[in-house]
């Protein structure tokens, strides 16, 4: 059996979080997802529209994973320690957000593959939040 994990903040739900969601549990027999803490997301980004509960909801509401849990910080191995994945699955930008040198470095030591997907083109949290700016 091939436990997989993916995770990410999921803020203003879109097709390209569906996707990753998809092709992650495409990959494997159980699927962890990850729902980054709003403390952890404010650090590196801007605040999200959607608080921690509401994000963990609608991704448990998909009925995609088998598992939904809330992480805090994505730079460390600790919730991948808790999970103990076979395969971890994320965009292909994931590697180049921030450092990841102590998540890598736990998943060569533990043989945890890392697949990085490309994006969806054309969709982003980001885009959704300028497109509200401007009343498009």
């Amino acid at each position: 059996m091939v436990k997989g994990y993916t995770g990410g903040v999921f803020d203003i739900l879109h097709e390209g979080h569906l996707n990753l969601i998809r092709r992650a549990r495409e990959l494997c027999d159980y699927l962890v997802v990850g729902v980054q803490d709003d403390s952890a997301v404010i650090k590196l980004k801007d605040k999200p529209i959607l608080n921690t509960d509401e994000r963990f909801r609608q991704i448990k509401a998909l009925g995609i994973a088998d598992e939904v849990i809330i992480y805090y910080d994505g730079t460390k191995p600790d919730h991948l320690k808790r999970i103990k994945p076979d395969i971890f699955v994320h965009g292909e930008d994931w590697i180049k957000q921030t450092d990841r040198s102590e998540v890598l470095k736990y998943m060569k030591e533990n043989n945890i593959e890392l697949k990085l997907l490309p994006r969806t083109k054309g969709i982003s949290t980001s885009d959704i939040k300028e497109r509200i700016k401007n009343g498009i």
